[in-house]
């Protein structure tokens, strides 16, 4: 019985180059992809709140409101179109 190999390969899901590298290496040494495991994914600062609730009046340090685009973007992209990639 064959116990299988396997490989950690590390790419950012955020840069095409090292998605292709890691595909080529993938491929290079097994010729074929069998299983694929995408562990990407994370969070951004400008996405993160200062508490789960706020009060009554609305006020919190930092809500989800304060989201910046640019940190939705590197959210989204990490986490959707990252896990897609």
């Amino acid at each position: 019985m064959d116990n299988g190999e396997v490989i950690a390969i590390v790419a950012n899901v955020l840069e095409e180059n090292t998605l292709i590298q890691a595909k080529e290496v993938n491929l290079n040494k097994f010729g074929k992809i069998d299983t694929l495991i995408n562990g990407a994914g994370g969070n951004h600062e400008d996405t993160i709140t200062s508490g789960e609730t706020q009060d009554l009046d609305g006020n919190a340090e930092k809500s989800f409101f304060d989201m910046t685009d640019e940190g939705f973007t590197n959210l989204f992209d990490k986490n959707f179109k990252g896990g897609a990639f």
